[in-house]
């Protein structure tokens, strides 16, 4: 199944008339990706982010209706929200930084 997106709402459809903006308007859209294809991005198991759903601890989602859809940045924020300097490292110290700063 693929991601679902929608035209972003500042956006109307038929507005100016040049080929230039109609291309900008394809590509400012959201996307919002269902479990697996969340899952895929994440690389986890679709099992994973059912959990984390009913446990809290993982990324924020969308429901429309019965439907879950998460957005990729939101994806993003929470990966990097789980970077951690060693295995012994329990996320309440100093974030690290960008790979190579500190050197």
């Amino acid at each position: 199944m693929a991601p679902f997106a929608t035209p972003d709402p500042g956006l109307e459809a038929g507005a100016g008339g040049g080929a230039g903006e109609e291309e900008t308007a394809m590509t400012e859209r959201t996307e919002y990706l269902n479990t697996r294809a969340a899952a895929a991005h994440l690389g986890l198991s679709t099992r994973t982010l059912d959990r984390y759903r009913v446990s809290g601890d993982g990324p924020v989602f969308l429901k429309f209706g019965g439907r879950v859809r998460y957005l990729r940045e939101d994806l993003d924020d929470w990966a990097r929200s789980r970077r951690r300097r060693s295995t012994s490292d329990d996320g309440t110290g100093p974030r690290p930084g960008p790979a190579g700063a500190d050197r």
